[in-house]
């Protein structure tokens, strides 16, 4: 488990956001069950880094493009995951077979991946993104993510833009209050 302050605030604003639902099982779960570790929101954020510099790279829309994340800790019944699936919605066969299959191969997809970090280090509403956290009464369930710098479509996205967080996986210069270890900033030489 991640043991920085940041974390708790998470958790405190999804069991916060959970109460407030308004349907009878709500009451019967545990919130802390319901959320997602740190691997979750690292990887649901590189996909949505992912899905915003594809958008740009091989013609097809971010609307038109989609996640699926496959990230959970290990149990006695299932090994660990890490890992994303960006697909097209496009029903036709330059959607399945076009611009999206060629950023995959591996002389393009490391170009691919050290650009999305590299935009996502940068937003436009920068101090006050990379500084978000829930605080007080705020249910929000999201870190340093807003729409100039990963938001996705809804319909693009499996959690409706929710556990995400730049910080997660670039190495942001916050304070300690906020601050998460950058697991992918060593690939393009982020210190923080």
């Amino acid at each position: 488990m991640l043991e920085r302050p940041v974390w708790d605030r998470y958790r405190q604003a999804h069991r916060l956001n959970f109460l407030r639902r308004t349907s009878a099982t709500a009451a019967d779960i545990d919130p802390d069950e319901r959320f997602p570790a740190p691997r979750y929101w690292a990887i649901h954020t590189l996909a949505h880094l992912l899905i915003r510099e594809m958008s740009m790279s091989s013609g097809y829309g971010s609307a038109s493009l989609s996640e699926r994340i496959f990230a959970w800790p290990g149990t006695d019944d299932s090994a660990p995951a890490a890992g994303l699936l960006i697909t097209t919605t496009a029903s036709d066969s330059e959607g399945t077979l076009g611009g999206l299959v060629e950023l995959a191969r591996p002389e393009k997809l490391e170009r691919v991946m050290v650009n999305a970090l590299r935009r996502g280090e940068r937003c436009s509403s920068d101090p006050i993104c990379s500084h978000r956290a829930p605080r007080g009464k705020e249910d929000f369930l999201h870190g340093a993510a807003c729409h100039f710098c990963l938001f996705v479509s809804e319909t693009s996205c499996e959690r409706t833009n929710r556990f995400l967080d730049r910080r997660m996986v670039l190495g942001l210069f916050v304070d300690d209050e906020v601050s998460t270890p950058g697991l992918l900033s060593p690939l393009i030489g982020t210190a923080g």
